[in-house]
């Protein structure tokens, strides 16, 4: 999975198009994903929200009213612009215009500052290959997500399997502790 594949290469978090998100999630919360005890952060980029041939005025007041309006510190829109795009910004002084018009209300950052201060991460599973626009696929992922209880479960079941697999030198010990740890998981005990 892609969890995985970004953990082997010490990444973070990724910038993931918000059509990927389940429907049923905040748009402008960062969402926190879990596979196998790894977890990557993912930025929700809105693609919609990048500028256009407009005004940094007017770019703004697109901004505020696109915005949810409760002004959650947690909450965060990545807004990209096409590389072909950023060529008549830069040379309209379109950029200096804009950071001299932001309102208070509005904080640039990057995307490392944003996880250090970020308290609130939304838990969720996407799964690969997937576009939830319009979708309404449940599966065990949205369960467990759903339910505290069965997420706890989970959790716990993690933690017991990460505990086994840090057992060192005594092979039979650690065949043991997993069967046990599989006997447990079946619901056997």
């Amino acid at each position: 999975l892609l969890i995985d594949s970004y953990k082997s290469c010490v990444m973070d978090f990724a910038q993931l198009d918000v059509s990927l998100f389940p429907v049923q999630l905040p748009r402008f919360s960062p969402l926190i994903l879990e596979h196998a005890g790894k977890t990557v952060t993912a930025l929700p980029v809105h693609p919609e929200l990048a500028p256009r041939s407009e005004s940094p005025e007017s770019y703004i007041v697109r901004l505020i009213q696109a915005y949810p309006q409760d002004n959650s510190p947690d909450m965060v829109a990545v807004c990209a612009v096409p590389p072909c795009d950023m060529l008549p910004l830069l040379e309209t002084n379109w950029l200096e215009r804009f950071c001299a018009a932001l309102p208070e209300e509005i904080a640039l950052t990057v995307p490392s500052r944003f996880l250090k201060e970020a308290e609130l991460f939304v838990p969720a599973y996407i799964p690969s290959g997937i576009s939830y626009a319009g979708a309404n696929q449940r599966n065990m992922q949205d369960y467990m997500q759903a339910h505290p209880c069965v997420q706890n479960v989970y959790s716990r079941m993690m933690h017991v399997s990460c505990t086994v697999n840090q057992c060192r030198g005594d092979k039979a010990r650690k065949k043991a502790a997993r069967e046990k740890l599989w006997e447990a998981q079946t619901g056997g005990a």
